[in-house]
């Protein structure tokens, strides 16, 4: 009688934990991502460099990176076209950047 009992018990508190977590995967997962464990985006920066005179040494920009494969470029002339307009590099020098 004890055994069953025990049994029981354990059967019961394995199916509320079950049940527990059905909820919280399934009926409600948006809500209890951000309440229960706390997600918040963070946008990183670095800290800034003073001289002894408080004068800011170097401060945060944003850079950019471009890459070109030249072996997948079709029309080589029409993009460094349109590269040169925005970035007002001269097409030359483009060019030479871009070689095969």
């Amino acid at each position: 009688m004890k055994i069953r009992l025990i049994f029981f018990i354990f059967v019961l508190s394995i199916l509320a934990v079950i049940l527990k977590l059905f909820y919280i995967q399934i009926l409600s997962p948006s809500i209890s991502l951000n309440k229960d464990l706390g997600f918040t985006k963070l946008i990183p920066e670095r800290g800034l460099i003073y001289d002894r005179n408080k004068l800011p040494l170097v401060l945060n920009q944003t850079k950019y990176k471009l890459y070109a494969e030249p072996k997948k470029m079709k029309e080589k002339e029409e993009i460094v076209e349109k590269i040169d307009k925005v970035l007002k590099i001269g097409s030359a020098t483009l060019e030479a950047k871009i070689d095969d």
